[in-house]
């Protein structure tokens, strides 16, 4: 699936010899990074502290057809989008619509299913937003990935699973931990949390997240992932499970998504591009989005440890790390077919992001869901230092800022 006879980059910038030096640096770290992951292609940007900004395109966005990848092409971000829904909570508890500390009864407590919530009359919309609930993910567990199977088979590839149907996923199920006990990452959380901004609003969590987030902020490319039609969409490759349940393609010969993203909704919920990841956590991890004073709640983090002897955390809609360029923030993707990444550099007021259209070394997503079950009652101390880490993203944004890493059996 790699790159071959067009994998010359598609390159965009300005033309002065400072920036034509930063986007060489930029496109053979690039390049380096591509080379070692099982995708035909890739798009990344870095944002500047001076606002500018380069965004590359390497390899193919579509195989077959020979098809290069341009720098603005779109793929599902995955889980980047549920910082774009922490953003829209964090919008709300500033306007005084939600409290972060609000028990998430308040909203959702006259349902009638509610009562069936793990944890439920303890949660607080923290809770969920820091995935410290211990509610369940219902992604986790085979059985819907057997509906799944079963729903497609019944109502053809346009299926997708309701936000009330995804909860109702996890109801009467024991919780991972209790509420504060431990940090469970959790698509079914989120959904849970898109629930009750809705509930508190009464208007749709999409119009929400457009109205205080997205147009604000100047995020053109982020769209709705709520149909299977999009423009300037990378084809996505999987691993193409044996039992039919996931295509090796994720696009027909049209263009169209061969089935339905709408699942995911607050759990990630759009199709979006490389430069608009950067803008985007740069805007919010740098306090620039409503006014610094949120980052109190924001960087306010939960520690966990889902490597032995790797320290991570977590605030609201945002990862925490440690690295060779100093603190970091920002948030991973996973969609079937793609891979995302967002990271913001605070002491150097750089972001870089990167979108690669694979998912190729992602398998057996169950198996992933149940060792983090296990990690999340794991005792950390919560003054536990970050461990320093480089990930794919570190290694974009030393290289454009000219920044040596520490050699690989050092990190």
């Amino acid at each position: 699936m790699m790159g071959g006879p067009s994998s010359k980059p598609v390159v965009e910038g300005g033309d002065d010899a400072a920036q034509g030096a930063l986007r060489q640096r930029f496109t053979a770290a690039a390049a380096a990074i591509l080379a070692r992951l099982d995708a035909p292609g890739l798009t990344a940007a870095i944002l500047l502290a001076d606002g500018s900004a380069v965004r590359i395109g390497l390899g193919l966005s579509d195989v077959e057809r020979e098809t290069p990848m341009r720098a603005d092409m779109r793929m599902p971000g995955g889980s980047t989008g549920k910082s774009v829904f922490a953003a829209t909570a964090i919008s709300m508890a500033l306007d005084g619509i939600i409290g972060l500390d609000d028990p998430v009864s308040r909203w959702l407590g006259d349902e009638p299913w509610f009562g069936r919530v793990p944890n439920g009359r303890e949660m607080t919309i923290r809770s969920l937003l820091m995935h410290t609930s211990g509610l369940p993910d219902h992604m986790g567990d085979p059985a819907t990935l057997d509906l799944f199977r079963t729903m497609r088979e019944t109502y053809g590839s346009g299926f997708s699973l309701s936000p009330l149907h995804a909860v109702a996923r996890v109801l009467d199920r024991s919780p991972v931990v209790p509420v504060g006990g431990g940090f469970f990452y959790t698509d079914t959380g989120y959904i849970l949390m898109g629930l009750a901004l809705e509930s508190a609003t009464g208007r749709p969590l999409y119009e929400e997240a457009r109205k205080r987030v997205l147009e604000p902020l100047g995020l053109a490319d982020f769209e709705p992932a709520i149909c299977r039609q999009f423009d300037r969409l990378a084809p996505g490759y999987t691993s193409e499970s044996p039992d039919g349940l996931m295509p090796r393609k994720t696009t027909r010969a049209d263009g169209r998504m061969q089935l339905s993203p709408a699942s995911e909704w607050a759990g990630g919920g759009f199709v979006t591009g490389s430069l608009s990841l950067a803008h985007f956590v740069k805007q919010y991890a740098s306090g620039r989005a409503f006014g610094g004073a949120y980052l109190r709640d924001v960087q306010r983090i939960v520690r966990f440890s889902w490597v032995p002897n790797r320290v991570s955390g977590y605030g609201i809609g945002l990862f925490a790390m440690q690295t060779p360029l100093g603190p970091a923030w920002g948030h991973g993707g996973y969609y079937p077919g793609y891979r995302s990444d967002m990271l913001y550099f605070p002491d150097h007021d750089v972001a870089v992001a990167y979108q690669v259209n694979s998912s190729a070394k992602i398998t057996n997503y169950p198996s992933i869901v149940a060792s983090r079950e296990e990690a999340a009652a794991r005792a950390i101390a919560q003054d536990a230092p970050l461990s320093v880490v480089a990930e794919l993203s570190v290694e974009l944004a030393a290289a454009a800022l000219r920044i040596a890493l520490p050699p690989a059996d050092a990190k």
